[in-house]
């Protein structure tokens, strides 16, 4: 199992949009908006690495208005 923080950068005004799309994701923990250089955080179990990848790369970054991700894996 592999258990990680998404911080998320999304086009200005559609925030809550992007954190109800998120919501709705099979491995999502949580998800908040937040204030600083990121816009949204959300915390994901997943099985492995190759579906983390898979998960940020076909499930978020797909999302309308995602402009970047940073990805946090966290040590077991």
């Amino acid at each position: 199992m592999v258990h990680a923080f998404i911080l998320i950068s999304v086009r200005s005004g559609i925030e809550k949009n992007v954190v109800s799309k998120i919501k709705d994701i099979h491995g999502v923990l949580a998800v908040h908006e937040i204030f600083g250089e990121w816009d949204i955080i959300s915390e994901v179990d997943v099985d492995s690495i190759t579906a983390l990848d898979r998960f940020v790369s076909e499930r978020l970054r797909i999302i309308e208005g995602v402009r970047m991700t940073s990805t946090l894996i966290v040590k077991k």
